[in-house]
């Protein structure tokens, strides 16, 4: 079962961090840029390298926030399915029953679905939660390219094309995903 509570807090600390780690990226791209100003650099390529661990720091702590995001959406998934399948995987025998860290998330929607009555696809949040979960794949599996469906489902012509995002889609993704599960859950307990 979600609980509301725990998640709350995770996506809090979540926040916290990316809030913390983007201070201080700030504090580094101001620093840049006074020195800039001073005429510390000799030339715009000496400017652009001295952005360059900034602008990396901030790419990172935004993947790790996705990479968290999408990893709170997968446990509290398995969560919901864990009684379900268990129910349903104690009728077979031990060599072709599975657990639920077994299941990929279309099958762990599709069991919570079915049980429940209800389509993920209609949730709020729902669509940011799959943005998520290819977000952090694309740069899991493939340094950040969409894939050739993703490509296709986006009429996407230019090869790589890389998944972007900035610091506003993260702050709202983390609030999307906290509305999904409330929704969730407000199903789950009818």
């Amino acid at each position: 079962m979600v609980d509301l509570v725990i998640l709350h807090l995770r996506l809090m600390a979540i926040k916290s961090f990316s809030e913390r780690v983007l201070a201080s990226v700030d504090e580094e791209y101001g620093q840049v840029f006074n020195r800039n100003e001073e005429g510390e650099y000799e030339d715009y390529d000496d400017f652009m390298n001295a952005l360059y661990l900034p602008m990396e720091a901030e790419e990172i702590a935004l993947r790790a926030v996705y990479y968290e995001l999408n990893d709170l959406v997968e446990s509290n998934l398995q969560d919901l399915a864990l009684a379900l399948l268990t129910a349903k995987e104690s009728k077979k025998t031990r060599k072709k029953q599975k657990i639920v860290w077994d299941l990929k998330r279309t099958e762990l929607k599709n069991l919570i679905q079915d049980h429940y009555k209800f389509y993920f696809d209609d949730l709020p949040g729902s669509n940011e939660v799959e943005k998520i979960k290819a977000y952090a794949d694309a740069h899991k599996h493939r340094r950040g390219s969409y894939s050739l469906k993703e490509m296709e489902d986006y009429n996407v012509t230019r090869i790589p094309t890389l998944h972007e995002v900035d610091r506003k889609d993260v702050l709202q993704s983390i609030e999307l995903v906290e509305v999904f599960f409330r929704s969730i859950k407000t199903l789950v307990e009818k």
